[in-house]
């Protein structure tokens, strides 16, 4: 309801004058005196309030008709407006109040015309729904003077509602308070943990957990702290000889018992050494939940006293390193040392103690406490060769082998220290890794197993002095494709060139008259052979599985083919055997396929089971034709067999 603004008719009479006071003749033409800010009549029961209105306004009182004016903020009574003749307002009406629901509140009723309304009543509320709140603001409509009869309805605002969660420790104290709690909100103690002391020394008290539990916040909520009385233990930590190293006293009740000190120590006795291993109880336990008090002991495990063992050489390089007890026996490493001298190397000779002046080689390294060795190297050539004196007092060089592992393509000198250099030892470069190997002019012989397992062996160079292969002396050199024997060679040891399986040919001089059995066994890459004509007698198992061998020639001065010669040749083309052969022992061609040519006209004199296993035919030389099937001739080139046919 706006305020009204009541322009009286009879105020159009009305003239104030500058002293305020009021002309009273009805007769007399009055206007309205403008105000200074404001230009409204405003009207009410009683006096006007202060803060009603603006400068220059008017008001007149409904009860006394008194006529005010707005001047510096301040209301001025300036006369009065009711005549004899005035009018008189007596229209009542009634106003009503109610909640926001519609309940009733309060009914004013006779309420005069053009007062202001008033509501009597307690504060309206609203209750809360859900998570709101709501707060009186006023009503609706707005507050006017009465013209007519009227209901005011209380307004809200609403809100989320807040609440205060509200911690105490167990004897009330407040230890926070959270204003503000949206509702709904899950409460949360930010403080430090609740405390309660213990008059008892032997108890204290561990905080557990509130009153209740925690939950959404709807209404204003206190947690009170809760606690558990425990009991505290003693926890005493002591080393092996019973010294106390550290007491723990207020231990509680369940908890896992800790020692804070350093690791328990227990010195040596004689050669035996102690080292902290764990804790027991007088019961042989390990440390656990503490539900007493409890002394707890140092266990130690014993070890024999262990001396550090040093090698290494002059530089400070360390080869090894190694803890042993008293009496124990290192392990001596074999320590190189790179020479940059050409055909150069060095050569460990032993091992001296450190600090020894005389550097003195060690020969008893049995340990008696700590001890530093010093690798101890002479300087010599790559190979090494070793000086040899006859019964007749002649010197000659013997190879032994190399000096230096790290040379693989060897080259042996003609002469050492001015001797010349005849012979290489048995054994010299066996098992070696070496890959090739110069033998000078004037080595006449190469001892047995000189070259044996020498697997990446794949460059031989012989001299033409050679005279004797030893046995064994390529045994297994796997890698080796060939070998040129030189004329002036006279013998092949036994197994010489066993199971070389990459040698593809390999020729014989003629000065060649003794050949070992098993020489080229399981040479399985082996094609062809001639042998020399000054062989007589071919060995037992000299060329046994062979399997790659197509052809050999055999001399005429061959006169023995002894067991098993040419076992398992199974590629082995025909052969001719000449006639001076006087005796072929048994199985000397077991499993091959080929035929045989004797230019003899029987077999007499062969072993009985010579052939025994072969499984080729056996044809007989005939000069005239023979028809039988069993009988040959040359053919025109002089080297051809040809079977006699029809």
């Amino acid at each position: 309801m706006k305020k009204r603004l009541l322009l009286i008719p009879f105020l159009c009479t009305l003239m104030l004058s500058a002293c305020g006071e009021l002309a009273s003749s009805s007769n007399q033409e009055i206007s309205v005196v403008n105000g200074k800010d404001g230009a409204s009549v405003l009207t009410g029961n009683g006096a006007p309030s202060t803060n009603l209105g603006k400068d220059g306004d008017s008001y007149i009182d409904l009860d006394t008709y008194d006529f005010y004016v707005k001047e510096s903020g301040s209301w001025s009574k300036t006369g009065n407006i009711k005549g004899k003749d005035a009018p008189v307002y007596t229209e009542k009406y009634s106003v009503t109040w109610k909640n926001w629901d519609g309940t009733l509140l309060e009914i004013d009723d006779n309420v005069t015309y053009g007062s202001n309304p008033s509501y009597d009543g307690a504060t309206p509320i609203k209750a809360k729904q859900g998570d709101y709140v709501f707060t009186f603001t006023g009503w609706s409509p707005s507050l006017e003077p009465v013209d007519s009869n009227v209901t005011y309805w209380a307004q809200y605002s609403s809100a989320i509602a807040t609440y205060t969660v509200t911690w105490k420790n167990w004897d009330g104290t407040v230890l926070e308070e959270d204003d503000n709690v949206s509702s709904g909100s899950m409460p949360s103690y930010d403080g430090a943990t609740p405390t309660k002391e213990s008059s008892n020394p032997k108890t204290t008290f561990v905080f557990t957990g509130w009153s209740m539990e925690l939950s959404p916040v709807y209404s204003d909520v206190t947690y009170i702290a809760q606690f558990r009385e425990d009991q505290l233990y003693t926890v005493t930590w002591k080393n092996w000889d019973g010294t106390v190293l550290e007491t723990d006293t207020q231990v509680r009740y369940g908890d896992d018992p800790t020692y804070d000190g350093e690791t328990p120590t227990r010195p040596d006795e004689g050669e035996t050494t102690y080292t902290f291993s764990h804790w027991v109880d007088a019961n042989g336990s390990y440390p656990s939940n503490v539900y007493q008090d409890v002394v707890y002991t140092a266990v130690y495990t014993s070890d024999t006293k262990k001396y550090m063992v040093i090698f290494k050489d002059e530089d400070g390089n360390i080869f090894s390193n190694q803890s042993l007890a008293k009496g124990k026996t290192p392990t001596k490493p074999t320590p190189t040392k790179k020479d940059t001298t050409e055909g150069k190397c060095y050569i460990l000779q032993g091992w001296y103690k450190e600090g020894d002046a005389s550097k003195t080689p060690v020969t008893d390294f049995t340990v008696n406490g700590d001890v530093t060795y010093i690798a101890l190297f002479e300087e010599r050539d790559d190979v090494n060769i070793r000086l040899v004196t006859t019964l007749d007092g002649n010197q000659y060089g013997l190879v032994l082998g190399i000096n230096d592992t790290s040379v693989k393509n060897v080259v042996i000198p003609k002469t050492y220290k001015g001797v010349a250099v005849t012979a290489i030892a048995a054994g010299a470069f066996q098992e070696g890794q070496i890959t090739s190997i110069t033998i000078p002019e004037g080595v006449t012989n190469i001892g047995d197993n000189a070259f044996f397992d020498c697997f990446s062996l794949t460059k031989v160079t012989l001299p033409s002095t050679l005279k004797s292969i030893g046995d064994y002396s390529f045994h297994y050199c796997t890698s080796m494709p060939s070998i040129t024997l030189p004329d002036g060679l006279e013998s092949i040891g036994a197994w010489a060139f066993q199971y070389c399986p990459s040698l593809t040919s390999i020729t014989l001089p003629d000065s060649v008259t003794s050949i070992g059995e098993n020489a080229f066994i399981n040479c399985t890459s082996l094609t062809s052979i001639t042998l020399p004509n000054s062989l007589t007698d071919i060995s037992s198992y000299m060329f046994q599985d062979c399997s790659s061998l197509t052809s050999i020639t055999l001399p005429d001065s061959l006169t023995h083919i002894r067991s098993y010669a040419f076992e398992n040749c199974t590629s082995l083309g025909d052969i001719i055997i000449p006639s001076s052969v006087t005796n072929i022992e048994s199985s000397a061609f077991r499993n091959t396929y080929c035929n045989f040519y004797l230019e003899a006209s029987s077999d007499n004199g062969f072993s009985s089971n010579w052939k025994s296993g072969a499984n080729g035919g056996v044809a007989y030389y005939s000069e005239t034709s023979n028809t039988d099937g069993y009988h040959w001739h040359y053919d025109t080139d002089g080297k051809t067999p040809i079977l006699w046919k029809d």
